[in-house]
């Protein structure tokens, strides 16, 4: 085992699984607490209770002697002390840093559940950060956070605006702004509507998702077809018109069998889109746009060398918009930077690393026009 790495301890897995679930909820709720203490910065509850979660989550990477994530999660929680004691300010970038931090979280304990390691340096480099934060001058805080933010995000984000507050360029487009002689795609564009309008928070949704592949799709080695992407963009999520609005606009996180309901909207939408004649390469693209990479997607857990060019670049297009704008579950957007960075964290694994690079250029290109 190179020196560089930690080795999770043998563990029981039923303590394994009660600790990620517990985990997920711990990052789900510093993460409200954050975006409340925007509203409120001087909330001595809210910032309370973000410190209370992190001392848990500390402790719970203590009892599982998870040292590299235990020196991580107490450096932020020193962050958090000094917030609470009021002697640093809760400013934009410092909130930045905080829930980029939290996302690193995510994705290092996801890693350590896939893989039983944790790779230490990159870790050490944002604990390291953080400590300076702890140390540094009122005068220089952002310019400390701003540096978490950036070892965090990493190059791919480089040139996209640090402003948590920044609107995104791809909001509401309009898909029918050009006249199309082609009946089919006047109708799919048609369908896209009335899907979005199944849910409140998807306004415009199918034309970002439409530009973003599109982009992307031209700066692939190997593009998919142009015609079938357009189609398989519109109708990709069909099949969420069957699907309970209960379980759509639900407020709070989904149970086991709501979520299973809600992955069947790929099987409704690729059995609709299959049946129309000259759209078989579309519906293939429908099937597979919640596939992943290492096989860990659905419907049929199908690995990367066989998930077709535009379920791969119609995933990275879906995520991005999810998450980076509301939901019934969520009431915050998150910033383009936090949002890039997680597609980024993902290459790979669950998006191909070609496409995601593609995303880049597209996102760089969007966001840096002067």
């Amino acid at each position: 085992m190179p020196t560089d790495y930690f080795k999770l301890e043998d563990n029981d897995e039923d303590i394994l699984h009660d600790f990620s679930a517990s985990h997920e909820d711990a990052l789900e709720s510093m993460e409200h607490d954050l975006f409340q203490l925007e509203k409120d910065p001087k909330s001595s509850e809210i910032i309370n209770s973000i410190f209370r979660t992190m001392h848990t989550v500390k402790g719970n990477f203590r009892m599982l002697s998870i040292d590299p994530l235990v020196d991580y999660a107490h450096a932020m929680e020193e962050v958090f002390s000094l917030l609470r004691s009021s002697q640093i300010p809760f400013t934009p970038y410092v909130q930045e840093s905080l829930l980029l931090g939290l996302d690193k979280l995510r994705t290092e304990v996801g890693t350590m559940m896939a893989t039983g390691e944790l790779q230490m340096s990159p870790l050490k480099k944002i604990t390291n950060a953080y400590n300076k934060l702890v140390h540094v001058k009122i005068s220089e805080v952002d310019i400390a956070a701003a540096e978490i933010i950036k070892l965090i995000a990493g190059d791919p984000t480089k040139h996209l605006p640090l402003s948590i507050h920044h609107e995104h360029s791809f909001s509401k487009p309009q898909i029918l702004e050009e006249p199309d002689t082609d009946s089919d795609l006047q109708y799919f564009k048609i369908l896209s509507i009335r899907t979005d309008s199944h849910s409140p928070f998807w306004d415009g949704r199918s034309g970002t998702i439409l530009k973003i592949c599109l982009g992307m799709n031209q700066l692939l080695s190997q593009p998919a077809d142009n015609r079938q992407l357009v189609t398989a963009s519109l109708l990709h999520d069909v099949g969420m018109v069957f699907i309970p609005t209960e379980i759509m606009q639900k407020t709070v996180k989904l149970n086991t069998l709501e979520e299973k309901s809600l992955q069947e909207h790929v099987g409704y939408g690729y059995e609709w889109v299959k049946r129309m004649s000259g759209w078989q390469d579309a519906a293939q693209m429908v099937h597979q746009h919640h596939e992943r990479m290492d096989g860990q997607g659905y419907p049929n857990n199908t690995p990367g060398e066989d998930i077709c060019t535009g379920a791969k670049i119609l995933a990275v297009a879906d995520t991005f918009y999810a998450i980076s704008n509301q939901r019934a579950d969520r009431f915050y957007k998150r910033s383009l930077v936090r949002a890039t960075a997680e597609i980024n964290s993902c290459s790979g694994s669950q998006f191909d690393e070609e496409v995601v690079d593609a995303f880049n250029q597209v996102i760089r290109q969007r966001f840096t026009k002067a």
